[in-house]
């Protein structure tokens, strides 16, 4: 017997496939930042190391 999922899945499931879209959208604009002149790859390799702990822990706690 097949059971329709809840409104709480359903909310789970948008906020997990927003989260993962502006990920995808995200990370390639910060990896630009590298190509820029003058940039410090320190900086950039930071900021995409805490856009990715951000983005990834807004995927856990969505999920959970």
């Amino acid at each position: 017997v097949h059971q329709a999922p809840s409104r709480g899945d359903v909310a789970k499931a948008m906020v997990l496939l927003t989260i993962c879209t502006l990920a995808v959208g995200f990370m390639p604009n910060i990896a630009k930042l590298a190509f820029d002149d003058g940039s410090n790859p320190e900086t950039v390799m930071m900021l995409r190391s805490l856009a990715a702990v951000a983005i990834f822990g807004g995927i856990v706690a969505a999920g959970g």
